[in-house]
């Protein structure tokens, strides 16, 4: 997600482009990874307040999400997605 921002900073080739954001400014690149770890982290609080205001504990109570289950689905769709191009390409 960050990645954009980074190679915004070159009008090369891609190539060139991924080479210059690797080897650019690292005071760029942390301040976009703060600047968007700032974002979600406002994001993520503003709707967990959201949440909290209307509809209260009960329903977190009655209705939460396993994400430990969903993150490993994440990454084993993704691992296999990766093989898959690898494998085809």
């Amino acid at each position: 997600m960050l990645a954009p921002v980074l190679l915004a900073t070159t009008t090369s080739g891609h190539e060139d482009a991924v080479a210059g954001a690797l080897a650019g400014d690292l005071g760029a690149a942390v301040l976009v990874a703060l600047v968007h770890a700032l974002g979600m982290a406002l994001a993520a609080g503003a709707t967990a307040l959201v949440v909290y205001q209307v509809l209260g504990l009960r329903v977190l109570r009655s209705h939460w999400v396993n994400l430990d289950r969903i993150w490993a689905l994440a990454f084993l769709v993704a691992g296999a997605g990766v093989a898959v191009a690898w494998w085809l390409g």
